[in-house]
């Protein structure tokens, strides 16, 4: 069997100013400070190590078990709040539900979602840009530093899932310059959503048929190079 990897921000989901919301008013309460401050900080490639570096600068060390559980109860709340407070929140990337739909019929290949976002707004955004989920297997970003991290917790957690021993191939397929990134230092096969795009001749982020897709996925070769974003979401900025 086949796995395909799909991170879902920018990827399967429009990116929207929505999630870096809600992580900055996390901070901005759990930490007592203004958002201005919070908006400083450099991004990190994984919501959790964001977290632990502005967390370690205010605070002076790393945030204990204890005071992660905070973080998450306190980013669950804001989350729903902000979830009802906004009328542009997630919009699924043309032709992404129906390409995941029918990719659960393959035998051959199988997919996972792997997400620096965390469990809550992974699925709320999934869910609400019309995926239905129930057999999705989803793997998030809590206590994960590193994008090359996750994609090795993906893998791991997909031979489960599937029950297989090992994977013939694992493609992953991204929007950004981390997600490339990672792929090289793992050597593994990368397909970008404009490339992905590019089979439909369309000029924004739209999925071709299962057909065409499984065709690109077969040809796909680990990046050569790092590649910068290759669209910018018409629904707001990039994570």
């Amino acid at each position: 069997m086949n796995l395909i990897l799909f991170d879902v921000s920018g990827t399967l989901v429009h990116s929207s100013a929505f999630e870096n919301k809600v992580l900055w008013k996390t901070l901005t309460q759990v930490l007592s400070i203004p958002m201005k401050s919070v908006c400083e900080f450099r991004p990190e490639e994984t919501e959790t190590a964001f977290v632990r570096k502005v967390w370690s600068f205010v605070r002076g060390s790393e945030p204990t078990r204890e005071e992660w559980d905070e973080i998450y109860a306190v980013y669950q709340r804001i989350l729903t709040e902000t979830y009802l407070l906004e009328s542009d929140r997630f919009k699924a990337v043309l032709g992404a539900p129906e390409l995941l739909r029918h990719l659960q019929s393959s035998k051959s290949w199988g997919f996972a979602i792997a997400t620096t976002s965390w469990h809550d707004l992974a699925h709320m955004s999934l869910r609400g840009s019309g995926f239905y989920t129930r057999r999705f297997h989803i793997v998030t970003g809590e206590g994960i530093l590193t994008k090359v991290d996750l994609v090795n917790k993906a893998i791991e957690s997909s031979k489960r899932w599937y029950g297989v021993s090992d994977f013939e191939k694992v493609t992953y397929v991204g929007d950004g310059s981390v997600d490339t990134k990672a792929c090289r230092e793992l050597n593994l096969p990368y397909l970008d959503v404009a490339e992905v795009s590019q089979a439909t001749e369309k000029s924004m982020p739209c999925y071709p048929s299962k057909t065409q897709f499984i065709r690109l996925a077969r040809r796909a070769v680990v990046p050569s190079r790092i590649r910068e974003n290759s669209f910018v979401s018409l629904m707001g900025l990039k994570t």
